[in-house]
């Protein structure tokens, strides 16, 4: 943040949806001085996963009224889903009949 403050956003706002003809915010937050990641838990009101196609990050405002941002580094991460998929049956003779592209 120290060096390149400027450039720093210090309000951004969080929209969802199925395109960008419909998407809708659902969060909007300032932040003073960030020194460390900023952890955003995306949750419907009834506490689930938020489940969208499209999920945009809008850039307000930065420190001291910057023209540029830049974002060092975004991750999402989604819910781990258990699966009780059996991966033991890809080895039939079927399987391997299918399983290459010509």
């Amino acid at each position: 943040f120290k060096l390149d403050e400027t450039y720093t956003p210090s309000q951004f706002s969080i929209r969802c949806g199925t395109s960008f003809h419909d998407t809708k915010e659902i969060l909007r937050k300032s932040i003073e001085a960030p020194k460390d990641w900023i952890i955003i838990d995306l949750q419907t009101a009834d506490n689930k996963p938020l489940r969208t196609n499209l999920l945009q990050i809008v850039i307000l405002a930065n420190h001291e009224n910057g023209r540029d941002s830049h974002i060092r580094q975004i991750k999402v991460f989604g819910p781990k889903q258990l699966s009780n998929f059996d991966f033991d049956n890809f080895t039939t003779e079927e399987f391997f009949t299918y399983g290459s592209i010509r």
